[in-house]
């Protein structure tokens, strides 16, 4: 068995498209992750994240690349539009615009994810 099956943690990787997600899940004890996709949006990110009692026990790894979540974002949303129109005004280029929405959206998955874990988290650097 190898040492991240041998852990005991569940780890969650999110790779976010523009209407869906690609989600994989390594349980505890499992040599191969499971495989899914889901929709992309807040109440199917809720019932995923809600699939997990023990969040304790969870680790997550969120990709959105350019062509991910925030340029969905940016052609919907007329409040990512505006965000995006003031963060121009303030000198910033599409591409730090667009690296800004990326990191927003990446904290709003963490506060799902943060909620119910206990006050020390262990954080994973990946080479």
């Amino acid at each position: 068995m190898s040492s991240i099956a041998a852990a005991g943690l569940t780890y969650l990787g999110l790779d976010v498209h523009r209407y869906t997600i690609s989600v994989a899940v390594l349980g505890p004890g499992h040599e191969a992750p499971t495989v899914d996709r889901i929709a992309n949006d807040e109440p199917s990110v809720r019932r995923l994240v809600a699939r997990f009692p023990n969040r304790g026990r969870l680790r997550a790894c969120y990709e959105a690349g350019p062509t991910g979540y925030e340029l969905a974002r940016l052609r919907d949303d007329p409040q990512t539009r505006a965000y995006a129109a003031r963060r121009q005004l303030e000198g910033k280029s599409s591409r730090e615009v667009r690296r800004c929405l990326e990191r927003i959206v990446a904290r709003q998955l963490f506060k799902l994810l943060e909620r119910n874990m206990p006050a020390r988290v262990e954080v994973v650097k990946v080479a």
